[in-house]
């Protein structure tokens, strides 16, 4: 009998989970609806099928005798509803899971806000559209309940006339309305492994002014003081939900006040991981894979470098070159630029991306 992991996603997103599997001595069962997805490559069976309907792969697992394998574990390297099946599955296979009433407030931002409303861990309203008024107005945030993470489909709405321009969003219950609390808005990632926080990387997302879209975020060291705050935070939260072992990313505003307030809580990793190798005697990779495999995960973590990390897109090149040098004018708040190192992260794999870099900025890290 092989002893097998189910990975949910067979993306470009997933590879590199599913490089890192590779390396061990396990039959890798691979699930995307996609068939042309390039990490069915990395697998040794692969599943045609929406990684949402977990009762079709139960139907297929079962029908072509994969039951039969070992299934050590199920890894969902992806955001939203995935997660959920992969606690299903999970059940299924008699591993460590998080009871479905617990996912239902993961996944649902209104629940979810109530809850960390509770644990006084934020301190976010949420409205009812219909009693909001022009003499009550202020500035307020709409985000999709159950779909949309990393900050799709959220709209920032400063005016009442705005407001009752967004005729789709009024009495919607698909929509979750909430005020906007000011502020820094803080990127995080960290390893919650069995009552204890073993790894934790910190840094600030920056957005354009103009348009309010998030540019990168930086990787660096924050004051001492908020972390101590966030650690205190982050741990009553995982104790609340029972988690055993989970690799979690956090997007949290701190206020005027140094009042941190979580706003999204989501199950795989910012572009933080590739930071590994350049900022940390670390492998965030080899530990995300670690962690769900039940094996030792390496709690000593030093950091090397700070970094600003950014999505590579066609229109950051411009005569063939990165003009990474405008990203800072963004953050004010970074001021020695020449501690921190570049990080591009490609979304897709442009033509020629890697010898345009090497030539002409021989201290940005790129990552395929």
């Amino acid at each position: 009998m092989y002893n097998t992991v189910i990975v949910l996603g067979a993306g470009y997103n997933q590879i590199q989970y599913l490089k890192e599997l590779r390396k061990f001595k396990l039959k890798i069962i691979c699930i995307d609806k996609d068939k042309k997805k390039e990490g069915f490559s990395y697998a040794d069976r692969k599943i045609i099928c929406s990684t949402h309907d977990h009762l079709k792969i139960i139907k297929i697992l079962e029908k072509n005798k994969f039951t039969k394998y070992k299934v050590v574990s199920v890894i969902a390297p992806t955001t939203g509803y995935p997660y959920k099946t992969a606690q299903i599955l999970r059940k299924k296979f008699c591993l460590s899971f998080i009871d479905q009433k617990k996912v239902e407030i993961l996944l649902d931002k209104k629940k979810l806000r109530l809850k960390l409303n509770k644990l006084k861990c934020s301190k976010i309203s949420i409205l009812n559209p219909k009693k909001i008024l022009k003499k009550n107005f202020f500035p307020l945030v709409i985000k999709p309940r159950s779909k949309g993470t990393g900050g799709k489909g959220v709209k920032l709405i400063k005016t009442f006339k705005d407001f009752k321009s967004k005729k789709n969003f009024k009495n919607n219950n698909l929509y979750v309305f909430e005020k906007l609390i000011s502020g820094r808005e803080l990127a995080v990632d960290f390893i919650w492994d069995k009552k204890k926080i073993r790894f934790l990387n910190t840094g600030w997302h920056i957005y354009n002014k103009k348009n309010k879209k998030i540019v990168g975020a930086t990787s660096q060291i924050i004051d001492k003081r908020i972390v101590i705050k966030l650690k205190k935070l982050l741990t009553k939260i995982c104790k609340n939900f029972n988690f055993n072992r989970e690799v979690i990313n956090v997007d949290a505003i701190v206020d005027q006040k140094k009042k941190i307030h979580i706003i999204e809580f989501e199950f795989v990793p910012h572009e933080g991981i590739y930071l590994s190798k350049e900022c940390f005697n670390y492998n965030l990779v080899k530990n995300y894979v670690n962690c769900y495999l039940n094996k030792k995960i390496d709690a000593s973590s030093k950091r090397k470098k700070e970094a600003f990390v950014s999505i590579l897109r066609k229109k950051d090149f411009i005569k063939n070159k990165v003009k990474f040098s405008n990203f800072f004018k963004y953050d004010k708040n970074i001021k020695n630029k020449k501690n921190f190192i570049f990080v591009g992260v490609s979304v897709k794999k442009y033509f020629g991306i890697e010898n345009i870099i090497k030539k002409y900025y021989k201290n940005l890290n790129y990552v395929n």
